[in-house]
């Protein structure tokens, strides 16, 4: 039997266990969605092309499928190279950037796949802006990350776009800190 105050202290953190599994559920559901559009209607099959340097202007002024285009070829070799599903990474391109090699995120991850500086020295990789290393790189990264997480899409996408020690210790319900940052708080 607890005490009034103990009973409620015991719903509420319940109550935060239930919102963080919800909201981690919803990502989930979002990015299994997105795999499957992506699957569905899929980008341009995945084709020998002839690579040609195109400008950030001339990027800038196509659409995303037309970018994608570019980058094929070299996420299917990338793939089979690493032994990864080429879909997982041209799904990485797309969320991540819109196959636009120039940006860098306000977290300060750069190029096509969003290296932080950290991740792409770990991965071999000196110009995160070079999409064609940047993809060899994104590739390695997916192949180690499909260990710990035994290739379970949903802990591999989270993992690469957060960082795997945030994904570890949610699941093992872990409280980190992150840049000052609270994580996973229940």
């Amino acid at each position: 039997s607890l005490c009034k105050a103990c009973a409620a202290s015991h719903v509420r953190r319940l109550a935060r266990r239930l919102r963080t599994a919800r909201v981690m559920r919803k990502r989930i559901y979002i990015a299994a969605a997105f795999l499957l559009v992506v699957f569905t209607v899929s980008p341009p099959s995945l084709r020998s092309q002839t690579r040609t340097d195109f400008t950030r202007t001339t990027l800038s002024r196509m659409d995303v499928l037309s970018r994608a285009a570019l980058f094929e070829r070299t996420i299917a070799d990338a793939a089979l190279k690493e032994g990864v599903d080429p879909h997982i990474l041209w799904t990485i391109a797309y969320s991540e950037t819109r196959f636009r090699p120039w940006l860098t995120s306000p977290k300060n991850a750069q190029g096509l796949m969003q290296f932080i500086p950290a991740t792409a020295a770990r991965f071999g990789l000196a110009d995160p802006y070079e999409p064609n290393s940047s993809i060899h790189a994104a590739a390695r990264y997916v192949k180690y990350l499909g260990r710990p997480f035994d290739r379970r899409l949903e802990y591999v996408l989270p993992a690469y776009n957060a960082g795997e020690g945030t994904v570890l210790a949610y699941l093992e319900g872990r409280t980190i800190r992150s840049q000052g940052k609270l994580i996973n708080p229940s």
